[in-house]
């Protein structure tokens, strides 16, 4: 075999490797806490027989985020952008800060074919308010809010091997949507009240149903 038929054949078994890592399969990021039973309990018999009406923020991506975030939750008899409601929403879910990762390029990592990691601090979260359609409507600030590390490069390989670590969009992890759900549920408080005393029995009906 020659030498370049040696190169060539090196190339092509390493390359591919090369794109993966680099197009986003060496990547680990940290999730929030896991929660108790006692936690996933509650969350599992709240529920709120009410619609939700996301407002459209003005960078649209922050507010198609927490729509689909609310949804996941199921706490909610609905959530839809408000443009799509005929009637009024019992809430209107409105983004009150953005939350967004850290813009970094990993030169180290991408010359170095992913052997040198590249490793940032990055924050997680949705940042918004509930106010009712009819009532009082006060303002309900609701913020669920996790920090941790990135690292992009090989080294994730390892990383993610730890239970508190996925190589995938954190957004869409089972355990973020659980630390969304219950930072919702610890509102619930305040969220009831703002509801008319039959849609506070379809609540109380709708969580012994679960």
């Amino acid at each position: 075999m020659t030498k370049k038929r040696k190169w060539l054949i090196a190339i092509v078994i390493v390359l591919p490797i090369i794109i993966v890592g680099l197009s986003g399969g060496c990547a680990s990021t940290s999730l929030p806490p896991k929660l108790t039973k006692a936690q996933l309990d509650e969350i599992a018999k709240t529920h709120f027989a009410v619609t939700v009406g996301v407002e459209d923020f003005k960078y649209p991506v922050y507010s198609e985020k927490l729509t689909k975030a609310l949804q996941r939750t199921g706490l909610f008899d609905k959530v839809e952008p408000i443009k799509s409601f005929k009637e009024p929403p019992a809430y209107v879910a409105r983004v009150e800060r953005t939350i967004y990762g850290t813009a970094a390029i990993p030169i180290l990592t991408g010359l170095s074919f992913g052997l040198i990691p590249t490793t940032v601090q990055e924050e997680h979260g949705h940042s918004f308010s509930l106010t009712a359609t009819e009532g009082s409507n006060r303002k309900i600030p609701i913020e669920f809010s996790h920090r941790g590390p990135t690292t992009l490069g090989w080294w994730a390989v390892i990383l993610n091997m730890l239970p508190n670590r996925t190589s995938g969009d954190v957004y869409k992890h089972a355990r973020f949507n659980q630390s969304f759900a219950w930072t919702v549920v610890s509102h619930k408080s305040e969220i009831a009240p703002e509801i008319s005393p039959e849609a506070n029995l379809r609540i109380e009906t709708g969580a012994k149903n679960r």
